[in-house]
């Protein structure tokens, strides 16, 4: 990856935090708790999923930056929801816990030497694993859930 596409990633990761603060902000909180069909996610525990996706990339990107040639575990996203009760979590503590991770996390990489981003490692799914890639599919899959978010917002504004 470049330097420049790095940097507009970097900073686009930079502001994942504020974009989920001002998705909660837009609507009213009953909006966080719908439904909108009894297999999707509320929310609420989109938030909850993503807070767990933080914590668990927080340790990934560390992973990669200090033992790079070691394995980092995979995580399941169901059995985590299905074990967190995310409904029932207080969505403030939630925010708070997000945004220490996040934020710990920008800025360990916005402080890398370009030849850190190269570091690689071992990854069940996927084979090997660069910074850089990691970065990648932190990015996607964050925003699906804020474009999932906003899908549900639409939705309960439709009911």
């Amino acid at each position: 990856m470049s330097n420049p596409e790095r940097q507009q990633r970097l900073e686009d990761y930079g502001k994942s935090y504020q974009t989920i603060k001002d998705l909660l902000e837009q609507h009213p909180a009953e909006a966080r708790t719908f439904r909108p069909d009894p297999a999707d996610w509320t929310v609420h525990e989109i938030v909850a999923h993503l807070t767990d996706s933080e914590a668990n990339n927080y340790v990934r990107a560390r992973k990669i930056i200090a033992e790079p040639g070691s394995t980092v575990m995979t995580w399941d996203e169901t059995p985590w929801y299905n074990a967190s009760n995310y409904a029932a979590l207080d969505l403030d503590e939630v925010l708070v816990l997000y945004h220490s991770l996040h934020t710990m996390t920008y800025r360990l990489l916005s402080n890398l030497t370009d030849g850190t981003w190269a570091n690689v490692v071992n990854h069940p799914e996927f084979v090997t694993l660069s910074l850089d890639e990691w970065l990648v599919r932190h990015l996607n899959h964050t925003n699906i859930h804020l474009n999932q978010m906003r899908q549900n917002y639409e939705k309960w504004q439709a009911a």
